[in-house]
């Protein structure tokens, strides 16, 4: 009874339905009606029982809404059946500005699924794929579609399977997509080649202003490529938590703190790091000319300001 009463609303701006238990009955129903909904600029419709097919339906409707810009399906229960929803039959671009597509198990028919829709969202502004167990063959055909979403500024894409293969299949999207600001890749396997191979594919991106690495086995060669790289110049946040990074890697980025004067916080909890390079870290960061800096470490947050008293 709830939906049909909503349906009849035509003015809404906000439809919120998160944690409903919906089922795929309410994905056609919510697809049959999003088109007369004019006004309708965010659905949210997480932690529901949408099949991948009543996902694809509600994807797919939102797509032609004449308002819609936010659309979040996350946390839905989408199996890798094979019965996805027929492409909307139009050659408009979806006004989609945002899609949160986050632990629903997209897998290898979700990648392929989303080739064939992300061509269609120019407007596309951020886009959130983690949780999604997505492995290295299926970023073939998911970033196939994604170059065409040049307007992209947020990439989500923690907590998956990727691999230095998956960064490397990521370069053309980073080419076309050269006003990204915001890229998560924490909870993969990249290893030191992955970070090699991203700060290789990040150049063109020279707006990044934050980059998320955490749990990554990147170890020191990994951190070694970080400081190196040219992308980073103008990086706010960098997140390093669990990497294996020892008192080598650790004494790079405080060689590197004492000539970056745009980060604001940099993370590196549960490394291998002891009171030696702490006490280094917290020296260069006194040293260092701009913001506010914080500097997480083991059992410690430490914080810089570029005031007289300079620990805070």
């Amino acid at each position: 009874m709830l939906l049909p009463s909503i349906v009849s609303c035509r003015n809404l701006v906000i439809l919120s339905l998160n944690y409903l238990r919906l089922s795929d009955r309410a994905a056609h129903l919510l697809g049959q009606h999003l088109t007369t909904f004019h006004a309708l600029k965010g659905l949210l419709v997480r932690g529901n029982s949408f099949s991948f097919r009543g996902t694809s339906v509600v994807t797919h409707a939102g797509m032609l809404a004449p308002a819609l810009t936010t659309l979040d399906l996350s946390t839905n229960h989408a199996s890798l059946a094979n019965d996805t929803h027929p492409l909307p039959d139009s050659d408009a671009p979806a006004r989609l500005e945002l899609l949160a597509l986050s632990a629903i198990q997209l897998g290898v028919v979700g990648a392929h699924w989303l080739r064939g829709i992300l061509p269609k969202m120019r407007f596309l502004h951020t886009l959130q794929l983690d949780r999604n167990r997505l492995r290295d063959t299926d970023m073939v055909y998911i970033c196939a579609g994604l170059c065409s979403c040049k307007m992209l500024a947020t990439l989500k894409l923690s907590f998956n399977d990727l691999t230095h293969f998956g960064v490397q299949c990521m370069h053309p999207v980073l080419q076309a997509c050269s006003g990204l600001t915001s890229l998560s890749l924490g909870r993969n396997r990249l290893g030191p080649t992955g970070v090699v191979s991203l700060m290789h594919g990040l150049r063109p991106c020279t707006r990044l202003v934050s980059l998320g690495l955490n749990h990554n086995h990147i170890g020191d060669g990994g951190v070694l490529a970080i400081v190196e790289a040219h992308p980073l110049l103008y990086v706010k946040s960098l997140e390093l938590a669990q990497n294996m990074v020892t008192h080598r890697g650790g004494a790079a980025l405080a060689s590197w703190l004492r000539g970056q004067s745009s980060l604001t916080y940099l993370g590196l909890v549960d490394n291998f790091l002891r009171r030696p390079t702490h006490e280094m870290l917290r020296a260069a960061a006194e040293e260092r000319e701009g913001p506010r800096l914080i500097l997480e470490v083991d059992e410690e947050v430490l914080a810089w300001t570029d005031s007289e008293d300079d620990f805070v």
